[in-house]
């Protein structure tokens, strides 16, 4: 699993969320949770395809405070999504579950930029990445 994580996100509740999502991909497709026992960690996830066909679930959490995909092959590709509103949020990142790599988004990245900006973090440091 891959998240975004940082301050501020804009895409805290559901309605922004969506917004983000249909501006790159107008033929997403919803799933809602509300109502589910996922509730409570997702409240929406919604799966979009790339330009290369490559697939990903990408779920928001009910609290806003990250975004998430499962599958891996499409961690550049979210990575180019959230490089679109990045500005507002200058310390955005994304990172796998086991915290091995990130990837600083930054404006305007393609999921090439992505792939090549991804970096082991060091935990001990100051910042880590």
């Amino acid at each position: 699993m891959t998240a975004l994580s940082g301050n501020a996100l804009p895409v805290s509740d559901s309605r922004a969320f969506r917004e983000l999502v249909l501006a790159r991909w107008p033929d997403a497709q919803f799933i809602s949770y509300v109502g589910t026992a996922m509730e409570e960690t997702t409240d929406v996830a919604v799966d979009v395809f790339a330009a290369d066909e490559t697939h990903g679930r990408i779920r928001h959490s009910s609290n806003g405070l990250s975004v998430a995909c499962d599958e891996e092959d499409f961690r550049s590709e979210l990575a180019a999504w959230a490089s679109e509103w990045s500005e507002s949020v200058p310390d955005l990142f994304l990172m796998d579950d086991g915290a091995t790599y990130v990837i600083p988004i930054r404006p305007g990245m393609t999921p090439e930029d992505a792939e090549a900006a991804i970096v082991t973090p060091d935990w001990s440091a100051t910042p880590p990445f």
